[in-house]
């Protein structure tokens, strides 16, 4: 069973030991007002381009907007992805949860506004999709239940291969019913 790390924190510097090392590690200095250069170049190529992009439009800090993408990116993975190993040896998901706190109109909301609006318009469009196919849906099944209707009676009236013709096509549509 391997140790968690070591988080040590003094006045507002806060730094971590990684396993098997003896020294800790500043992550971030808040000392000056504002954590270090947030690791960009950590991410992967396309994550990165959208953080610096979005903090060249909205011109604000890069680590709001690489905090933003992460979490913006979390959201939309969702249930899809669960990784093993991360905590324990269990199952668990990506979920990452992130407050930004910066000044009033730094760009906190554009930048989530922007990052989620393709989320949301695709969200949209998938449920209009949905919508549709139930209402095609239930128009087809009015259809089958006059159908239904028809054959039944028309089966009731009729006798040897026609009754057993009938028969089957209302076992067809009552499968379709189904």
């Amino acid at each position: 069973m391997t140790e968690a790390p070591a988080i040590a924190s003094n006045n507002r510097i806060i730094t971590y030991a990684r396993p098997g090392e003896a020294e800790h590690t500043t992550l971030f200095d808040l000392s000056g007002g504002s954590p270090e250069k947030f690791p960009l170049d950590a991410f992967p190529a396309a994550l990165c381009s959208v953080a610096r992009n979005m903090a060249d439009v909205y011109q604000t800090p890069s680590c709001l907007s690489a905090m933003s993408a992460l979490a913006v990116l979390s959201g939309a993975v969702g249930k899809s992805v669960e990784i093993v190993g991360g905590y324990k040896d269990k199952r668990t998901r990506l979920n990452l949860y992130c407050i930004a706190v910066a000044e009033r109109g730094s760009g906190k909301g554009v930048i989530g506004e922007t990052l989620c609006a393709p989320l949301f318009a695709e969200s949209h469009e998938m449920a209009r999709k949905h919508r549709e196919i139930i209402a095609n849906k239930r128009g087809e099944l009015g259809v089958l239940r006059k159908e239904v209707n028809r054959l039944e009676q028309d089966a009731a009236k009729a006798t040897g291969t026609e009754r057993a013709n009938l028969l089957d096509t209302l076992s067809n549509r009552h499968v379709r019913l189904a």
